[in-house]
């Protein structure tokens, strides 16, 4: 099982998800200075998947025999069934930092 977490694909796929989701966190910071939180969320999401998404397709997945469209609805199903676990708990954590005086 460890062998496999030294694999050339996984170490990509994990460096590919670790870039996505700061794009996504630094997208987030970027929205909120235009727009409500909870909006901002959203939309840092959708870069984040995007970019999750392109980079795995380019660099990882790229052997695959599924169409693009049959590998982004799978993608796309997946993450939006755990979108609003991230939703809810961003909106209650910064909730929560508010309180604390952090704004």
């Amino acid at each position: 099982m460890i062998r496999y977490l030294f694999t050339k694909q996984f170490v990509g796929f994990a460096a590919a998800g670790g870039f996505a989701a700061f794009l996504n966190w630094l997208s987030r910071i970027i929205f909120s200075l235009w727009m409500p939180f909870s909006w901002a969320i959203v939309l840092a999401y959708v870069v984040g998947m995007a970019t999750a998404f392109s980079l795995n397709r380019m660099f990882i997945f790229k052997k695959s025999e599924k169409s693009v469209i049959e590998q982004a609805k799978g993608f796309v199903f997946m993450n939006l069934l755990s979108f609003p676990i991230v939703w809810f708990s961003a909106i209650k954590i910064n909730e929560g930092l508010q309180a604390l005086g952090y704004h």
